[in-house]
């Protein structure tokens, strides 16, 4: 079965990450680029991971405990990752998790997880999550990096424009159908030129848009 691909606002949320190798370090990273609050749990880490910590420390949005995992971890927490070196332990927490109604994903073991951490490509706020349905991460990763060749840089540039010019088109256009024709417009002349316009700049194309429809 496919999994559906939610996406969710994480920005000051808090999730355990219960590991302290490469691939908590790894995932770590993705979540901390989300705005995640981020509990590490694990005997020991790795350098990347304490040098990780010392360079978020001060922000609050990262803390690390050497010790065990241990149930109180999964306190307040929207969701897990089970990253540890030890299967007895990942599906402990799995099983935990599970009985508490808490997302959990256990690394390399896709019938414990209640989600897949998806391979992700990331400009600014266009986000394409890719997954294999837990069948094949490597495959994942090989069409995450087709899709990054394909999005051109200045993406996020112009979805970061279009974005705040969306209310001014919505008081300027009355029509949904128009409005969408207008944004499509929008798109196509800066993938025609590879260019972004300023704000100002796109505001007047809106109002030529319709000045020539009038």
């Amino acid at each position: 079965m496919s999994y559906f691909p939610f996406f969710i606002d994480l920005d000051g949320r808090e999730c355990l990450i219960a590991g302290g190798g490469n691939v908590a370090f790894r995932k770590a990273c993705t979540l901390l680029e989300f705005g995640a609050h981020i509990h590490m749990v694990a005997p020991d880490f790795s350098e990347d991971i304490v040098k990780l910590y010392e360079d978020n420390a001060e922000s609050g949005r990262m803390s690390i405990d050497r010790r065990l995992f241990c149930e109180d971890d999964l306190e307040d927490v929207l969701f897990v990752i089970a990253a540890t070196d030890n299967d007895v332990v990942n599906d402990r927490i799995s099983i935990m998790c599970r009985n508490r109604n808490i997302l959990v994903n256990v690394v390399d073991d896709k019938e414990k997880c209640g989600f897949y951490f998806p391979s992700i490509v990331k400009r600014g706020e266009i986000v394409v999550g890719v997954s294999s349905g837990g069948n094949s991460p490597v495959l994942a990763r090989n069409i995450r990096r087709s899709i990054e060749k394909t999005i051109p840089e200045y993406y996020e540039q112009m979805n970061e424009k279009l974005g705040n010019i969306r209310e001014f088109v919505k008081a300027t256009v009355r029509e949904e159908s128009d409005r969408k024709k207008c944004f499509e417009t929008l798109v196509s002349k800066c993938d025609e030129s590879g260019v972004v316009p300023d704000e100002e700049e796109m505001k007047k194309m809106v109002a030529e848009m319709f000045e020539e429809n009038d």
